[in-house]
């Protein structure tokens, strides 16, 4: 589960290096920020209810807030990814200079690759922004964001079509993307299967198996993971007690939710707002 980025950060920097068969166990979604990512080494895929693309060494990849997504293996060899994640205000600046087409192609294509040049620029942005993350003052915050932008002009000028950047083409379903939808507005009043299947006008036991094919995932634990993602994000923005927490993320008992979101977090949920605001 993607955790938010603190409060007095407008940047979340994540260097992830991990063995060559690890996947995510569910999908899940970035919370009102959006993310880019730089893979260094291995294979990957990237699933999301409208394409399904590869990603290997050397290219970006565009994750819009709140797109549901899951990533899974592909190759051997260790897999490697500079995670740079950020704040909706972030992106209303790089908007103001690359403009909203731009902006929108690239995190509608989701992965890019790039000429070799662009790829040796790149590698060089993504040092200068975890240096400046491992070493933040009080200057860092601006230094990264002229960093982004330039991450996103190079981008641009760099990046090649061929292949059609390795879409795995997938028919796409609306109708789970339209589930989703629903149950991201709707998750306080704790939606079931079949509340949600017909609310998109389809069977339930059909809806459940769109979860299961395309995410990879029980609808249970999809609605789980969007509660918890929502909550993540109040305890780190907000000073609101946990049952208030419990009952905006759709919990009717406090010590349920405490359960569910150690479950899924590892820690309780209090721990989680001391250990992220330290």
């Amino acid at each position: 589960m993607p955790a938010p980025i603190h409060p007095n950060y407008n940047f979340k920097v994540n260097h992830k290096k991990r063995d060559n068969h690890y996947s995510m166990n569910t999908a899940a979604s970035y919370e009102n920020m959006y993310g880019i990512g730089y893979m260094i080494s291995g294979d990957r895929i990237i699933i999301t209810p409208q394409k399904t693309v590869t990603v290997h060494p050397g290219t970006i990849q565009f994750i819009h807030k709140n797109l549901i997504h899951r990533t899974t293996y592909i190759s051997e060899g260790i897999y490697e990814n500079i995670d740079i994640k950020f704040r909706e205000s972030v992106a209303e600046y790089i908007i103001s200079v690359i403009g909203q087409e731009r902006f929108n192609m690239l995190y509608d294509q989701i992965s890019i690759t790039l000429t070799p040049q662009a790829i040796e620029q790149i590698d060089q942005l993504v040092k200068l922004i975890e240096h400046e993350w491992n070493n933040y003052d009080n200057y860092s915050n601006t230094i990264i964001q002229g960093l982004v932008i330039q991450f996103f002009v190079t981008a641009l000028r760099g990046q090649t079509f061929s292949s059609q950047n390795d879409v795995i083409l997938k028919e796409t379903h609306f109708s789970l993307i339209n589930a989703i939808h629903y149950v991201q507005c709707h998750y306080v009043e704790d939606p079931s299967l079949r509340e949600t299947a017909e609310a998109v006008h389809l069977s339930d036991s059909y809806l459940s198996r769109l979860f299961t094919s395309r995410l990879d995932t029980t609808y249970s634990r999809f609605l789980t993971g969007i509660k918890i993602s929502h909550a993540m994000a109040l305890l780190v923005n907000t000073n609101l007690p946990i049952m208030e927490i419990a009952g905006q993320c759709g919990y009717d008992n406090s010590n349920y939710f405490s359960d569910s979101f150690k479950k899924i977090v590892g820690v309780s949920p209090l721990k989680y707002r001391k250990q992220i605001n330290k």
